[in-house]
This record gives C-alpha cells, structure tokens and sequence, in this order.
C-alpha cells in the first residue's frame, strides 16, 4: 500500500501478489490489488478481485467502494449505489465514499443530494487539510447554482374526473 501510495504501481503489484499467495483467505489483500488493476484500466481484473473479496467477507468496504466506483464508470447507477451504500455503511467517515456518493447523486439528477454528500466530503477534507477539498469545492460552487435556481411555476394539475366534474 505504501508503494500505490507514492503511485509507484508497478511495486505495488508483486507484494500484493505474495500477501495474496499466503494469506488465501484475507478479503482486504483482494481489494487492495483491485484498486491497483483499478489505477492501471485493468477493469476486468479489478472487478474480479473486488468480487473474490466479497465473496470472502461481503463487508470489505474497499472492495465495495472499487466495484461502487466500476459500475459509476459504465454508468450501471443502480449497482453503483448497492456497492457505495455498502461502503458507506461500513465506514461514514470516509470521504472518498462520500464524494463518490455525491457523483452518483449527481448522475442520477438528484442535484441536492448530490450537494448534501459532497458538503460531508468537503468537511471531512477541510478537517484533515487534505487537498482533494478543492475538488469538493468546485463541486459544491457548480451545484450551489443549480441548487438555488428558482423551480418553475408549472400549470396546477386538472382534478380526475369524477361525479361532480357533470
């Protein structure tokens, strides 16, 4: 983890590889080469390790969070939201899963969540002084003007015909 830290991904493969040949059994192993396949656009082969941790503990949050994150990319919202929720359950502090919460909001057209879970993310940046904030920031300023446009007054809706409408 150290290496895929310093995005050193090359030298992150091998000891996931060796952790994974002695410890079988270790969901978190999984995950952790899936977020490296991830990173390298070896999508098949991050799905398939986020899967094999799954099957192994169905709570591995970065496991959750990588498949969450794969089905965002294809656009598969739904199964997104099963995986982020999952992640999100596991760990609410997380503000990777809760800015990948608010993208989905987002892709989904709900402009308010999508605000709601960036603000959370945005706190937990701001809190730890983590420079992903200015990301979070932008996207609060772009939603912040969709946000606080005035709804269209739209026609009242007709009343379903019934015995007084003679």
């Amino acid at each position: 983890l150290a290496a895929y830290q310093r995005r050193d991904l090359d030298r992150a493969s091998s000891p996931q590889n060796e952790a994974i040949e002695a410890h079988a059994r270790s969901p978190e192993y999984f995950a952790a080469r899936g977020l490296v396949h991830f990173d390298e656009a070896e999508f098949e082969l991050a799905e398939a390790d986020y899967r094999q941790a799954l099957a192994l503990n169905r709570a591995e949050l970065l496991a959750n969070y990588g498949l969450g994150l794969l089905h965002l990319r294809r656009r598969e919202l739904d199964a997104a939201k099963v995986h982020l929720t999952a992640a999100y359950y596991v760990d609410r502090e997380r503000p990777e899963t809760l800015f990948a919460l608010g993208v989905l909001a987002h892709a989904q057209g709900d402009l308010v969540m999508s605000a709601n879970w960036m603000g959370l993310a945005h706190a937990i940046f701001e809190k730890r002084g983590d420079k992903r904030r200015s990301e979070t920031n932008r996207w609060l300023r772009e939603l912040s003007r969709h946000v606080s446009r005035p709804v269209p007054e739209t026609a009242p809706l007709p009343l379903p015909p019934g015995e007084d409408a003679r």
